[in-house]
């Protein structure tokens, strides 16, 4: 199966701001409540856009639990050391005092120029639509460029992919993600 992605480079950064009830932080290493933001991304990447908002609240048990369960996010102390050595940088939106929103920008150098990749940006499904996600992406992209010359993401989609563009960023290709059948 290959899967074919929309490819976009941060072109014409765009300043989108949040509700003024939201905080973006930037995340580090030894932030306690980092197997939570985790979490909170496995949840809102379980749940499409779209569907019903019936997540459950980050402290109820099955979601709070220390172990996140069979999920696709790295185990907590290898995201740890990822965002101590600067190869993750994490930021987390806040509303009320519990996170809302999560992502990510992953910086590395290639034959001496920096490149950050925007990945992982998630909204629980019952904070959708009010630009958290669109707000904490031009966050990631400004606190990239202040070192990165390319600023770039792969959409999962077309309709994703309009997200990121109403945020300044710019089609550029179309990537292809091979998947081998399982068996």
């Amino acid at each position: 199966v290959v899967d074919e992605l929309p490819l976009l480079v941060a072109d014409d950064p765009v300043e989108v701001l949040l509700p003024s009830e939201v905080r973006l932080y930037l995340v580090g290493a030894d932030d306690p409540r980092l197997g939570l933001y985790q979490r909170l991304a496995a949840l809102a990447f379980a749940t499409p856009a779209g569907a019903p908002a019936a997540d459950a609240p980050l402290g109820t048990p099955e979601v709070a639990r220390d172990d996140p369960g069979p999920t696709a996010v790295p185990p907590t102390e290898v995201l740890r050391d990822r965002v101590a050595s600067g190869s993750t940088v994490m930021m987390v939106a806040v509303e009320d005092g519990e996170p809302v929103a999560i992502g990510s920008h992953q910086p590395v150098q290639v034959d001496g120029t920096e490149i950050s990749e925007v990945v992982g940006v998630a909204t629980l499904p019952r904070f959708r639509g009010r630009g958290l996600g669109a707000g904490l992406t031009s966050a990631l992209v400004e606190h990239a460029r202040q070192t990165a010359d390319l600023v770039f993401l792969s959409a999962g989609d077309d309709d994703v992919a309009r997200v990121y563009e109403r945020a300044g960023f710019a089609r550029v290709a179309t990537s292809c993600v091979a998947e081998r059948p399982s068996g």
